[in-house]
């Protein structure tokens, strides 16, 4: 091959890189899929035969074994001789009994709600509505509230996907000690008020969300431990929030909603606060930086899928609109994926 040759041959680099993706893509399904298959909890503490497995669920036992296969190359689950596969750490998290199960998360994704979502992004580009709105046209919010069955999926989605870093922010603010009552704005079924009291037993919370959420709300809090010291708070963080309490908080609440939206929230909180002495805000979201920017920017669109408006948000952006609602952002503390700012009213 002469050198003229040589020079039209192009780098394999972005091919490769592309490859990655589609890989990653590949990957996504399968693992998704096998939370939905109940496959980790079809798997036990001994290393299981895919035969066992294919007869317990009443699946096809050579195309279980290929995705078993293709799922144990890379990770997920660890394969060993004569058919017989084993938990790895990833995949005990897939099970339903796992005390931060991630398979209702993974489950959701796969979903129809979210793939409608992703699909109508290429419309959400050209205008800027939300890509479940183009598929569905209803907000993914009024869908959730007319479907039982997709809100139900949605609400244990989101306690996998709240219950760590819930726990992990409920230990790392050491400030909880310092106050006796809690009001979760927006907490769904209550899993942060939830691991605010069991780190910090003096502490009294509330939550406070939509009147639709109050039956499964009051069935987590009771199956949590906790109902003696949570109590849900059936409302609009839109309309009115609830006084007298030391300790607010919005937890992946404003990356929900656009700015006009985000304003009017704040607002709501403020008032609620008023002037009483030391009361405090905390918004626990993910922060776009330099730091996280591959991850966050990604989540960003996710965003733009789900909700008209809604977006991962940078600490300049997030203190523009604390000011005009009239709070100061005292300290911010970055934990794993998630950053916990205070605030204080002026």
């Amino acid at each position: 091959m002469n050198n003229d040759a040589a020079a039209r041959i192009p780098s394999s680099a972005g091919r490769q890189r592309f490859n990655e993706i589609t890989n990653a893509m590949y990957l996504f399904h399968a693992t998704c899929t096998a939370a939905s298959l109940g496959l980790s909890d079809a798997i036990g503490d001994a290393p299981t035969r895919v035969d066992d497995i294919a007869a317990r669920l009443g699946l096809h036992g050579p195309s279980l074994y290929r995705m078993l296969r293709a799922l144990a190359a890379n990770g997920i689950f660890e394969e060993l001789g004569d058919s017989r596969f084993q938990h790895t750490e990833l995949s005990r998290r897939l099970r339903s009994d796992h005390p931060f199960s991630l398979r209702a998360l993974a489950e959701f994704f796969r979903s129809p709600v979210q793939q409608d979502a992703w699909g109508g992004l290429v419309d959400a580009i050209r205008d800027g509505k939300a890509g479940f709105t183009h598929r569905r046209g209803k907000t993914i919010y009024e869908h959730l509230r007319a479907d039982a069955a997709d809100s139900a999926l949605f609400n244990r989605a989101m306690l996998d996907h709240s219950l760590e870093g819930s726990t992990m922010a409920a230990q790392a603010y050491t400030r909880f000690g310092e106050v006796s009552s809690v009001l979760d704005v927006g907490g769904g079924l209550g899993t942060l008020a939830s691991a605010i009291v069991k780190a910090h037993p003096h502490v009294r919370a509330t939550v406070l969300d939509l009147p639709h959420l109050e039956p499964s709300a009051t069935r987590y809090l009771q199956e949590a431990g906790v109902g003696d010291r949570v109590s849900f708070h059936p409302g609009d963080f839109f309309e009115a929030v609830p006084g007298g309490h030391d300790l607010y908080i919005l937890k992946h609440c404003l990356w929900n909603w656009g700015d006009d939206e985000c304003s009017r929230i704040l607002r709501v909180v403020r008032r609620a606060i008023g002037d009483a002495n030391g009361a405090r805000l905390l918004i626990m979201e993910q922060i776009l930086q330099p730091s996280n920017l591959a991850r966050a920017a990604l989540a960003d669109v996710l965003m733009l899928t789900i909700s008209a408006g809604g977006r991962c948000r940078s600490d300049g952006e997030y203190r523009e609109l604390t000011r005009e609602a009239g709070f100061h952002l005292d300290s911010v503390l970055q934990l794993e994926d998630i950053a916990i700012a205070e605030l204080l009213p002026v």
